[in-house]
């Protein structure tokens, strides 16, 4: 995984020493794409602060202001690879409108840009099955949570339910 700049990386790696969690926001959100992120009451992930290979640390609150999706992921992990090859395409298309992150949870990558040894983010935030995707809106608050594969049709509506226009699946009338 290259680069560390936040607008010209694919998919920011992220090694993320996490357990799995059970339950909780992760089931309560499954799919969440809907009203209420329209109505600005979705819930915001936790603030979480983690560490960064190169210095200082990086937190999902960073790119507030900014929509971002993040794909929770582990290298074992079949159903994961198909998840970054439905990613990679939309990257390549929204690059520096839209921010990707990978977070590999409970692996110590040999290039990881962040990490977090105390668990804290996939247990605050529910994470329990691989891959998991999130977007986050430009308030930083999540507009989509879900438990395996989220394919091109659903992440694209996602990325509009967060505020993403002229997405390459949007067609003029």
């Amino acid at each position: 995984m290259a680069g560390t700049s936040r607008s010209g990386s694919w998919l920011i790696g992220v090694a993320v020493l996490l357990v799995a969690g059970a339950g909780g926001l992760g089931w309560r959100l499954a799919g969440v794409a809907n009203s209420e992120a329209q109505e600005g009451m979705a819930p915001r992930p936790p603030g979480v602060r983690l560490a960064a290979l190169g210095g200082g640390t990086v937190s999902l609150a960073d790119f507030e202001g900014e929509v971002v999706v993040v794909d929770f992921w582990a290298s074992w992990c079949g159903p994961c690879r198909l998840q970054a090859s439905i990613l990679a395409p939309l990257h390549e298309e929204l690059d520096g409108r839209v921010q990707f992150l990978a977070v590999n949870l409970g692996e110590d990558l040999a290039n990881p840009v962040l990490l977090d040894p105390e668990e804290r983010l996939g247990v605050d935030l529910d994470i329990y099955a691989l891959p998991t995707v999130m977007v986050l809106d430009r308030a930083g608050r999540i507009a989509y949570l879900r438990p395996g594969i989220s394919d091109r049709p659903t992440l694209t509506e996602a990325l509009r339910l967060a505020g993403v226009t002229g997405l390459p699946d949007e067609r003029s009338t």
